[in-house]
């Protein structure tokens, strides 16, 4: 991991699992089953975890915070950490409420609850096509929330896009304040 998120960590030899436990404690998140679920499912590699997470640092370095009094839900089976990193990011830098990252249909359920959810972001193509599910499911809500994929953009996002009738998409190469100033711009 880079020398500057560890200056900036004020920690001498700060591992990623680490890192992702500062991050899992400030969310409120059961640690020990997050952090399996990032070695068993993350396929994006402890290389781009690390450069999520001294992206994220760096950003919320620059000061960025806004209102945004919001729900938000996030599901990723493929990129679990990078969702973990990307909600940190809103959870720091605004006064949304993260109510939690899902890696799986059963644990989007038991996330959302009784809650509102705002905004559900779908963090990267999912392996699992019964992660869409959740999908229809908040739809069916009173206050259906808007839904979100966070994701390269390209043929196959676009195409599930269409498949599973997702409106907003926004590219996972830009900023991640841009993504917090889209999802605020969202109307129900």
């Amino acid at each position: 991991m880079g020398d500057r998120l560890l200056k900036i960590m004020d920690v001498e030899d700060l591992t990623v699992e680490e890192t992702y436990v500062d991050m899992l404690n400030y969310l409120n998140f059961d640690i020990e089953g997050s952090l399996k679920k990032m070695n068993a499912m993350d396929f994006s590699g402890k290389a781009h975890n690390e450069l999520m997470a001294e992206d994220v640092i760096e950003q919320l370095e620059e000061g960025y915070h806004c209102e945004f009094p919001a729900n938000i839900m996030l599901i990723g089976d493929r990129l679990f950490g990078i969702a973990v990193c990307l909600a940190y990011f809103i959870g720091k830098c605004s006064n949304a409420n993260v109510l939690g990252v899902a890696a799986n249909y059963q644990e989007a359920m038991s996330v959302a609850g009784e809650h509102t959810v705002d905004h559900l972001i779908i963090v990267g193509y999912q392996k699992n096509d019964d992660n869409y599910r959740v999908i229809s499911k908040l739809r069916e809500r009173v206050n259906p929330p808007h839904v979100v994929f966070w994701a390269l953009l390209d043929g196959l996002i676009v195409s599930e896009c269409r498949r599973y009738e997702i409106q907003a998409s926004f590219d996972r190469r830009k900023p991640l304040r841009e993504f917090v100033e889209y999802l605020k711009g969202l109307k129900k």
